[in-house]
């Protein structure tokens, strides 16, 4: 029987054929090819390649061994991944995470080190994979409500944004770890200065991401973190720039472009009338009515018609149950969208 041993607490063995990884004598799990197809001498970590994880695609199911062939390539990586201090980017983020996870409870003093470190690199670099990874497996839980809060607070590490940008791919696999997540930037939010760099964040992202970041925070109104002068700022944007050509591709591109989105077109349509709808309490009809201005004749047409039939088709509970008088918000755009139409 193969077996190779790599520091005090991590051995491997060959077992019937397949590698196995042992923690302090105990089998650990076995390991996944992929560890395998992406060998670490043809990983260069800069520019846009930073990880295993980032080559996942390009790699998969390229290399085939023998099962003696593919063992020494796991004691290969795992021995390079030791002598690198436990560098999660050097093996694959489903064995990275629950190896160093393991370790740390087998008392291995360079991973208990390690570990928590690694989970915030690796949630700044804004993998949405590994990202998804990370919250799925609840490895933020790690982390108490203050150690959150100074992690959200350095601009270097990106949490905030990160949050907000894994939103999408969560939403796609299970949409209570979306909710999580907002749970998450929501508690934050509570801290004066997190909220002044939630509120930046937002306006960023609102202006200079794509469509698909603008319907989640649209959706989960996370606009409600804004003030007025926020508003403002954003709509007093030239109508050229990003946030209003965001705003027109989700409202009128139909057909084939709402299969990139994860929301049915009628529950972004109507997130996003309750958006206008605030814009318009918050700071008045003339942000709103210059949106509409910037609109062309047929799209102001078929605002309208999507209006209309937005309200025809709402329920009765719909309704009611909304705070802020969904009704009159539609009758009060309806009239907007009017009045920008006679002074186009």
């Amino acid at each position: 029987m193969l077996e190779y041993r790599i520091n005090d607490f991590i051995t491997l063995k060959m077992e019937y054929k397949e590698t196995e990884i042992y923690i302090n004598d105990k089998k650990f799990s076995q390991c996944k090819g992929l560890l395998l197809n992406i060998p670490t001498n043809e990983l260069k970590i800069q520019n846009e390649v930073r990880s295993i994880d980032d080559l996942e695609r390009e790699f998969s199911d390229s290399f085939e061994m023998d099962p003696d062939e593919e063992f020494w390539a796991h004691c290969s990586n795992l021995q390079a991944w030791y002598e690198n201090d436990y560098d999660t980017r050097l093996i694959h983020r489903t064995l990275a995470f629950p190896l160093l996870k393991k370790l740390t409870e087998a008392g291995d003093t360079k991973a208990s080190h390690m570990f928590k470190e690694e989970i915030i690199n690796r949630f700044s670099e804004g993998n949405s994979m590994v990202n998804f990874y990370l919250i799925n497996e609840e490895y933020l839980e790690f982390f108490s409500e203050s150690d959150l809060e100074l992690i959200a607070l350095d601009h270097e590490l990106n949490f905030i944004k990160n949050q907000i940008m894994v939103l999408e791919p969560l939403f796609r696999e299970n949409d209570y770890l979306a909710d999580e997540s907002v749970a998450i930037l929501e508690r934050l939010a509570q801290n004066n200065e997190v909220k002044t760099q939630l509120k930046k964040t937002i306006i960023e992202l609102l202006d200079f991401e794509s469509d698909k970041t603008m319907i989640e925070i649209i959706s989960y109104e996370l606009y409600k973190y804004l003030d007025s002068r926020d508003l403002r700022k954003l709509f007093k944007l030239s109508p050229n720039k990003r946030f209003y050509d965001n705003l027109k591709s989700i409202l009128f591109e139909t057909g084939r472009k709402y299969n990139f989105y994860n929301k049915n077109p009628s529950y972004i349509f109507s997130m996003f009338v309750l958006f206008f709808a605030c814009v318009y309490i918050r700071i008045g009809k003339k942000s709103i009515l210059k949106l509409f201005n910037s609109f062309e004749e047929a799209e102001k047409i078929s605002f309208k018609l999507r209006l209309n039939n937005f309200l025809e088709f709402a329920t009765p509970d719909d309704l009611r149950e909304n705070p802020i008088g969904i009704e009159g918000f539609v009758n009060t755009i309806l009239s907007l969208n009017q009045e920008s139409q006679d002074n186009f």
